[in-house]
């Protein structure tokens, strides 16, 4: 079944039109991408560079490592993240405000990570623009005289805030309980999205809250360390050449389609007709010099050798003669019965 014309342009245009639509997609996705901004317990953003996490009240936060020994807890500083964090412990018949930590940012999602030591309890509260979204709980394994600790242990997590500004706190304790808590804030980790939230261009690096020297944190993006400029960048031209690739596949594959579905054509009504010339008029293609012979000579043979039938036909005086069969043509006429049939 030969395909219509008008049904023929409009796959061409689809099948043309559909790497451009990939690729249109494939940039809308690497402009999306996500950075992870680490933001330690102590250290200012690294992005900002004017923010940090608060500690309120802040006289009953330690931050660590304390040469004196920390109150509470006193994890290794090397497996901290920049060696630094920061410890409450709350007592729930000396508290009449549960302490917590806050922190402002610009994001799609935020990550808290705490060092747990196993001989305590942690009962932790999590509020996010003012409206508590999670909990964490840990319950002591008891101890046997010595502490041990859990580094780098994802508390809370959430990857579905809209984009914006948002702030987050993190509470220690449980008001009312009678069970002690314990929480050792490690660092903090945020999402953001380039698209709405660009990284500023006057990204430089930061210095801490109060003191110099020690080593500062950066922005992480994914897992290869890239920013989402360095990725948008390499999405747009692996899909430009991706769609151009294609596209030219594409109208070849449609071109080379074309010759094989020309190819494929059945004969034309014209010569069937010329072929069914037993029951109206018999014609003989033959060929001079390896072509057909013209028309010319084809009317010319029919006016010489075809004759008239001299018998009565069966249909009556007023039907039409029949002509000649195949073995019946004139050999001195090689162009008769000769029909050019356009293809």
């Amino acid at each position: 079944m030969l395909l219509q014309p008008q049904r023929t342009c409009v796959s061409v245009f689809a099948l043309l039109l559909l790497p451009w639509l990939l690729f249109l997609s494939s940039v809308s996705l690497a402009s999306a991408a996500l950075v992870n901004i680490t933001v330690d317990d102590y250290y200012r953003d690294p992005l900002t560079n004017n923010t940090w996490v608060v500690y309120v009240p802040s006289d009953v936060w330690t931050r660590g490592p304390c040469p004196e020994g920390c109150t509470g807890a006193n994890p290794e500083p090397g497996r901290t993240y920049f060696d630094t964090w920061h410890g409450n412990v709350y007592n729930p018949g000396n508290s009449s405000l549960a302490p917590y930590a806050q922190f402002p940012f610009e994001g799609v999602g935020v990550y808290v990570y705490c060092v747990i030591q196993t001989s305590s309890s942690t009962d932790l509260s999590f509020f996010i623009d003012n409206l508590e979204v999670g909990s964490y709980t840990y319950r002591s394994s008891g101890t046997d005289g010595t502490d041990t600790y859990e580094y780098a242990v994802p508390v809370y997590v959430n990857t579905s805030l809209s984009p914006g500004k948002h702030h987050i706190e993190i509470r220690n304790g449980i008001l009312g309980s009678v069970t002690q808590s314990l929480a050792v804030l490690d660092y903090i980790i945020y999402t953001r999205d380039t698209t709405t939230e660009p990284i500023p261009a006057t990204f430089t690096n930061t210095l801490s809250p109060s003191q110099g020297g020690f080593p500062q944190p950066s922005v992480v993006s994914n897992s290869s360390g890239t920013t989402g400029h360095d990725i948008r960048g390499s999405a747009i031209a692996i899909s430009v050449a991706g769609a151009i690739v294609l596209t030219v596949v594409i109208a070849l594959g449609h071109r080379y389609w074309k010759r094989y579905r020309r190819s494929r054509r059945p004969p034309s009504q014209q010569y069937l007709r010329s072929v069914e010339g037993g029951a109206n008029t018999a014609t003989v293609t033959r060929f001079v010099g390896g072509s057909p012979a013209s028309a010319a000579s084809a009317a010319a043979a029919r006016s010489s050798d075809v004759q008239p039938a001299t018998g009565p036909s069966e249909a009556g005086p007023s039907e039409s003669p029949r002509g000649p069969a195949a073995d019946q043509t004139s050999p001195s006429h090689p162009g008769a019965g000769i029909e050019e049939v356009p293809r």
